[in-house]
């Protein structure tokens, strides 16, 4: 999936593979948040702005330290730019 091809791109995800299916590849990066969240937050804000998560969204998360909540937002940031990109790719 393309969602899949992009963030690996931004997270360190050298364990995906080409077949790795959408719920495995969320896992992982729940895992990769979860150790950023734990030894390199200014990274994991790094990635999160460049992602374009909103600001709002990321802290609220952060706060209470929600990984998953956090892979979400990152899944679904992703997923809208490529809808974006698609409808108006056309134009």
């Amino acid at each position: 999936m393309l969602e899949q091809e992009i963030l690996a791109a931004y997270f360190p995800l050298d364990k995906v593979v080409e077949n790795t299916d959408f719920e495995q590849f969320r896992r992982l990066l729940i895992q990769e948040i979860t150790a950023l969240i734990t030894y390199d937050i200014a990274h994991l804000a790094q990635i999160m702005y460049r992602i374009d998560v909103a600001e709002d969204a990321f802290q609220e998360a952060l706060y209470t330290q929600d990984a998953v909540r956090l892979a979400d937002l990152a899944i679904q940031r992703v997923q809208q730019k490529i809808a974006f990109r698609q409808n108006y790719k056309t134009i």
